[in-house]
């Protein structure tokens, strides 16, 4: 190389921004923390709204391999009137991994436990009393032996 073409090639690298190879790469500023989540998956279209329910909630538990791990959170309201259900779905998030868990939910504190599925996501409809206000119980399972699960939950 001469030395023009190394003054030329000098020139367009200052001029140019750098580009940082490695873990600090990029500035706070410029990247989003690594424990942020993605947007939650759209709620299936057949999960129709009941009651006066909030806006939208999600929350996102560990799952750990052969045992439950509870969480709580994303509260509930229903209209007067009798008992009513009210939708909650899940689904893995980080989308696109072999992860899968099995979920369990209930509306109402001393109430049953349901059945949400197992798999990479799934939908049900906890029945709850009317004119009554709560908040979702969940418990989470992964199903592979060795790995964990990281499951977004909420409501549509």
């Amino acid at each position: 190389m001469t030395h023009a073409t190394t003054r030329r090639l000098a020139a367009a690298l200052a001029a140019a921004p750098l580009l940082a190879v490695g873990p600090l790469a990029a500035t706070p500023a410029q990247s989003a923390p690594a424990h942020a989540q993605p947007a939650p998956a759209a709620a299936p279209a057949a999960a129709a709204k009941s009651g006066t329910e909030a806006p939208s909630c999600s929350r996102v538990v560990t799952a750990a391999p052969g045992r439950w791990t509870e969480d709580r959170g994303c509260s509930w309201s229903t209209p007067r009137g009798g008992p009513t259900r009210i939708i909650f779905w899940w689904n893995i998030a980080p989308q696109g991994t072999n992860q899968t868990a099995c979920v369990e939910a209930k509306a109402v504190p001393n109430g049953p436990w349901h059945s949400a599925g197992c798999g990479k996501a799934g939908n049900v409809g906890l029945p709850a009393p009317g004119n009554s206000i709560g908040a979702y119980q969940v418990r989470v399972r992964s199903t592979q032996p060795f790995t964990i699960a990281q499951v977004r939950w909420g409501r549509p």
